[in-house]
Order: C-alpha cells, then structure tokens, then sequence
C-alpha cells in the first residue's frame, strides 16, 4: 500500500510561494483553491465516514472538516472549544494514530493537530485510509 502523509508541511513551502511570488491576486486565490482541495474533503466527509465505522465499533468519536483541513477527537461531539476538546479519550487516540501508521496512514500525531488534504491524495488513497480506519477500530 503506498504510504502518504497528511501534514501541514506540504502546503506550507506552496502557500509561502504563493504569496511571495508577484501573481494577480485572482491566480492567487486560484492556486489556493487548488492546493486546499475542497472537493476532496466532499469525499472525504470520509471524516464522518471513519466516525461513523469508529461509532460503529462502540467508540465515542466526532469529527470535522473544513475545506481541506480535517480533525478527530475519541469523545462524544461535538466539540466546539479547547474544554470540549479536553475531554477527549487521548489513550485511545494514541492507539488508533499508531494502528493507522501501521496500515501505512501517516496522520498527525495528536488529536489537537489538523490534517490536510491535498490534490496529491486519490480517491483510492482515501479509500484506502476509510478502510484501515475500519480495521484499527476493531482493535481497539
């Protein structure tokens, strides 16, 4: 299974060049379009769709995303502030990171981190990822 990573550091050499390289704003706003890639995270309401096998298997999970930009959190939703967030099972989190790392999903590494989409990652990574997330659930 090929391996990816949904970090920030990818975006972050793309977006400083987008705004230290002299482009009409309207190609600015194109390019970031592009690099946050909204229509992948409409597939990738596979946040609610990895919550929803994590609810299946017993767990409390929620989950959200905006644009590009996804997070989950191992406690009942939704979670709307840090005190929310605070309530989180992180024990169980750590579990789960480490049973996706060993499916070959590299996802940041707390719960209080976000992770990106891109147009690197294909339907079939995300397909990949929303079934590793099914397994590692049932292990835990």
């Amino acid at each position: 299974m090929m391996k990816y990573a949904l970090i920030a550091a990818v975006l972050i050499p793309a977006l400083a060049t987008a705004f230290l390289t002299p482009v009409p704003a309207k190609q600015q706003v194109r390019m970031m379009a592009a690099t946050m890639a909204p229509h992948k995270t409409d597939k990738s309401s596979a946040v609610f769709e990895e919550a929803k096998e994590g609810k299946a298997a017993g767990h409390a999970i929620c989950g959200g995303h905006v644009s590009g930009m996804f997070g989950f959190f191992f406690t009942e939703g939704p979670v709307r502030c840090f005190t929310d967030a605070a309530k989180s099972d992180t024990a169980k989190f750590a579990k789960w990171h480490r049973g996706m790392l060993e499916h070959g999903v590299y996802l940041a590494p707390s719960q209080y981190e976000a992770g990106f989409m891109s147009l690197a990652h294909t339907e079939a990574d995300i397909d990949a990822t929303i079934a590793a997330a099914k397994e590692v659930f049932k292990t835990l």
